[in-house]
């Protein structure tokens, strides 16, 4: 039952995603949700071939409960679980995007020419590559939850025994590990490690971000230095004659090109030649020091700061991913490794027949988060309940006039 119920979930997920992205232009322009749509079409029939969990069992089988099915029936359920193994490809193409994005700084126009077509090859290629090879190697049998690489008779004995009497999936062991599992874990262990890289970038970032932040705290104390500075310098020092009336110059007196007139030259040459290279040099200093703090300091600040955001709520969002691929797959990885021992253990079994189709329904759940993280920020005196009903209608109609227009009137 466990399968049924989480594998409607997925396929509701992942249908709306499919539908999403494939109604609106500027959504299918973009290589994240192109990517996510692709995963979230296979997953549409993998989720549907997991809610039909023993119903495709042949009726034959008497230790499966709810089997009505055929040799036939359980062939083709066998062969769309074994493509699911595109959904964990298209998973690590996501978390490859992000790391592209994150780390290297790839533009979406690049990815899109030469890094996704790739990545579609790849997850396409393999996994109805595998199915193939499983459909003329006879692979497809009974697997307790579902049909899928098993042997038959279920307690028949393979090429390992000296007197083999399997009619159908001999040593299909060796087959679900090439073809699923091993593949499976390489882009654990792959994923695992670009998110690391990722995380240690984006911390770093972080650390140049409060850098910033303190050489902008320096730039305003030097400007404001600086300003102290050229106020002693105009200032009338004791026991001498104040030359502060000299240097006021009128706005009519200057000229265009920032030349002061023979008034202000005639009182200039009245200081003495010390008194001149004395406000000549502190002057020069202290301009010259804070134009470089004032435009350096403010355009690297200003640069950090909007990497950095962007850079962490993107990372955010892969981390979720990542999570879901987490969760999805290590509990039937688990019930997989018992059952080549001959134990099965209930609980993980459970967990197996929960999650594994869950899959779409995660993507589903991470990708409204992103627009109700988005209209959060927009409309931030809006409650809970109503961001979650126009994040939803913002799937399809977008963003509503009269929010629009609200937020307008107040800015």
């Amino acid at each position: 039952m466990a399968p049924k119920i989480s594998g409607f979930l997925s396929i509701f997920g992942s249908s709306w995603i499919v539908i999403e992205v494939l109604s609106q232009r500027t959504k299918r322009q973009n290589v994240y949700n192109r990517l996510l749509c692709a995963m979230s079409f296979f997953d549409i029939f993998n989720s549907a071939s997991m809610m039909t969990s023993t119903w495709a069992i042949p009726k034959e089988e008497t230790d499966v409960v709810w089997n009505v099915g055929t040799e036939k029936s359980c062939t083709i359920q066998g062969f769309l679980v074994q493509t699911s193994i595109i959904t964990p490809i298209y998973n690590f193409s996501l978390i490859v995007y992000y790391m592209l994005v994150i780390k290297y700084g790839v533009s979406e126009d690049s990815i899109r020419r030469g890094v996704e077509p790739i990545m579609h090859f790849l997850a396409v290629g393999f996994g109805f590559g595998t199915a193939i090879a499983g459909l003329t190697l006879n692979l497809y049998n009974d697997a307790n939850l579902w049909c899928w690489i098993a042997s038959y008779p279920g307690d028949c004995r393979d090429s390992r025994d000296s007197n083999p009497t399997c009619t159908r999936g001999e040593d299909f062991w060796i087959y679900r590990w090439a073809f699923y599992y091993i593949p499976l874990w390489f882009l654990i262990v792959a994923v695992t490690i670009i998110m690391a890289s990722v995380y240690l970038t984006v911390k770093q970032r972080e650390k140049a971000s409060k850098a910033s932040s303190t050489s902008s705290g320096l730039r305003k104390s030097a400007i404001s230095g600086g300003k102290s500075v050229q106020r002693s310098i105009n200032a009338p020092k004791k026991g001498r004659k104040s030359t502060r009336s000299s240097m006021i110059v009128p706005k009519r007196m200057i000229s265009k090109k920032g030349r002061s007139s023979r008034y202000s030259s005639s009182l200039f040459s009245s200081m003495s030649l010390h008194e001149k290279e004395e406000r000549r040099q502190s002057t020069e200093d202290v301009d010259y020091v804070v134009s470089i703090i004032d435009t350096f300091a403010t355009a690297y600040n200003q640069n950090i700061q909007v990497n950095d955001f962007g850079s962490r709520s993107i990372f955010q969002q892969s981390v979720y991913y990542t999570l879901a691929f987490y969760v999805t797959f290590t509990a039937a990885t688990v019930n997989r490794l018992l059952q080549e021992v001959r134990e099965t253990n209930f609980a993980i079994l459970f967990l197996h027949a929960l999650l594994i189709p869950l899959q779409g329904f995660f993507n589903f759940m991470i990708y409204r988060y992103a627009f109700f993280f988005r209209l959060k920020q927009r409309y931030p005196e809006m409650k809970t309940r109503q961001l979650m009903f126009w994040s939803i209608r913002w799937s399809f109609m977008g963003p509503a006039r009269h929010l629009e227009n609200s937020q307008k009137k107040q800015n």
